[in-house]
Parts: C-alpha cells; structure tokens; sequence
C-alpha cells in the first residue's frame, strides 16, 4: 500500500461547526437567491436533462444538520456541485452564471482553512489577527 495516499478523515464537531458556519454565510449572501432551494422544474422543466445530480445550499445545510457528510472534502464537493451545475447549466452571460462564479470564488476563500483541532483554530485566528494589525 501507498504509504503517501492518506485516508480523509472523518469530519469532527469543530469542522462541522466551521462548514455550518461558512454554509450559512454563503445563504446568507444576497447573490445566493438561486441557489438557497431547489431548482424549480416547472421553471426549467428540462434541467434534469442536463444536470444529474441537483445540489442546493439548503440541501447542505439540512445534510449538515443529519450528520451526512463524513468528510469536510464530501460537504466541499457537494457545495461546489451547485456552482458547477449553475455554470453548466445557464448561459455564461447570464445573472445566474456570473453569481455562481463570484460565489465560487468567495466559497474557496471560505473554506481554504478548516481548521481539524482547537490548537489549529487558535493557529488560524492568530495568524487572521496579525495580518489585520499588520
């Protein structure tokens, strides 16, 4: 066996905390609206056609709450899903493609640092408090 290939680890209280957290700022962020709830087939009766695997930010939110995701990398993976099935889906030119891009972008910023233990949070939040005073 590979002794470089490392197993994902299972996600703790601490990163749960964190991906609610960065969930719900991402609700809560105006640009969101599209994306809050499930896409509305009588709307876009076709999607299922073109999207396989629909993913929406209050279907994270409510598989946090259960405890479905066993990895930080399965909850990252389902929130990038619905960003890649925005831009798949719309046209690039459209309000709903460039929010999806701009989310995409501030999601990676989010969730760059998760911290895996109480010491790495303290870590963190000193590092973010002295590239603030600096």
């Amino acid at each position: 066996m590979n002794r470089n290939v490392r197993k994902a680890e299972n996600m703790n209280n601490l990163q749960l905390s964190y991906c609610i957290k960065i969930t719900e700022k991402l609700k809560a962020i105006p640009l969101s609206i599209y994306f809050l709830q499930p896409v509305d087939l009588t709307q876009a009766p076709d999607y299922l056609k073109t999207i396989p695997k629909p993913m929406d930010l209050g279907t994270v939110s409510k598989k946090l709450e259960s405890h479905q995701y066993a990895t930080v990398n399965e909850w990252k993976s389902d929130v990038n899903l619905i960003w890649k099935n925005a831009k798949t889906y719309n046209p690039e030119n459209t309000f709903c493609y460039m929010f999806a891009d701009e989310l995409h972008r501030r999601f990676k910023e989010m969730s760059e640092h998760i911290p895996k233990t109480k010491d790495e949070e303290w870590v963190l939040k000193l590092n973010k408090s002295h590239t603030k005073f600096q």
